[in-house]
């Protein structure tokens, strides 16, 4: 059974509509709990993350004191986390994939400047390498998320729900696409296997007969596949997150009562979740990688076909209901 990421999870509550706040806040959950459990690796991971120098660095003697703050209001604005104790501070700003505010690094810098702490930093953590004006305020440390990533996983941890933790952010920073793994010879027959997919996928809807509804099939950095509704609507495909489950889904700007209809009345042998359906292919019913190439091809176009048609009938119910009296 695979294991529920528990970052992922508590995601769908807030992390949809402010991604960075709640990684943000993740983030800092991890480092409070680590400096209460596992002291020495979270002095470790500080000091890496606020590039700590002979001016400015932790303690393991100081890990009880150390105070992690997120979202403080300062006169110059809110920094996403502030890391403090006795006469340090370090202020780090947190991107996932929003660039950086006109003079937001001016504005923190300013905070810092006007704080009594003898010894400050200025850090920015981000996914991708910033694009920072030279003639402004400039970070003491640039971090990366695959930086944080590779600190955990090479961390020495003893406490069993430090490692649960610490398992759970690192999968959860890898399905974000913020870490960095080496590639192996799996390379090469994953490429082909991927370009194969997306072949068989353009053929299964046109089997389907809805080639005319169908664009072209996409290859992104976090899935494959292609819409077959008009306006974008109906989408099919896999995520490289979850390469098992094959999608049928239905965007939300899709006719809302037809949405509701088809997740709570349609009647499939097929899987709905929040946005559509999905197709296990490695259920016992389904078996689909030890099909050969023609049973492949009938199991997906069989599956859009039907997704396609049971999304048609919600709509026509929709406006059916909307007409009556």
């Amino acid at each position: 059974m695979t294991e529920t990421n528990l970052f992922s999870a508590l995601s769908k509550y807030d992390g949809s509509t402010s991604p960075e706040n709640y990684l943000t806040e993740a983030f800092a959950f991890l480092l409070r709990h680590l400096l209460a459990y596992e002291p020495s690796a979270a002095v470790s991971l500080l000091n890496d993350l606020c590039g700590a120098n002979r001016e400015f660095g932790f303690a393991k003697d100081e890990a009880s004191s150390i105070v992690v703050e997120t979202q403080v209001t300062t006169k110059q604005g809110r920094p996403d986390i502030m890391i403090s104790v006795g006469n340090k501070l370090a202020c780090i700003e947190v991107k996932k994939e929003a660039p950086l505010r006109e003079n937001q690094l001016e504005h923190y810098g300013e905070a810092l400047d006007a704080s009594p702490a003898s010894h400050k930093r200025l850090i920015v953590l981000s996914r991708h390498d910033l694009d920072i004006p030279a003639k402004g305020r400039q970070p003491d440390h640039r971090v990366r998320w695959y930086h944080v990533h590779d600190w955990l996983s090479k961390a020495e941890l003893s406490d069993l729900a430090s490692c649960y933790l610490r398992r759970h952010f690192t999968a959860f920073l890898e399905a974000s696409h913020m870490s960095i793994e080496r590639v192996g010879w799996e390379l090469m027959p994953g490429v082909e296997a991927l370009v194969n997919f997306g072949k068989m996928l353009a053929a299964a809807v046109e089997q389907a007969g809805l080639q005319d509804e169908a664009g072209k099939i996409t290859f992104t950095g976090e899935y494959c596949g292609c819409y077959v509704g008009a306006g974008n609507s109906l989408w099919c495909g896999i995520y490289y997150e979850r390469p098992i489950l094959f999608y049928f889904s239905v965007q939300p700007w899709y006719h809302p009562s037809a949405k509701a209809l088809l997740l709570g009345e349609a009647q499939s042998t097929y899987d709905k979740d929040d946005d559509g359906f999905h197709l296990d292919l490695e259920s016992e019913s389904v078996h689909f990688f030890a099909l050969g190439k023609d049973a492949q091809l009938g199991c997906l176009a069989k599956f859009v076909r039907t997704c396609h048609d049971l999304a048609i009938q919600a709509v026509d119910r929709a406006k059916k209901q909307e007409k009556a009296p």
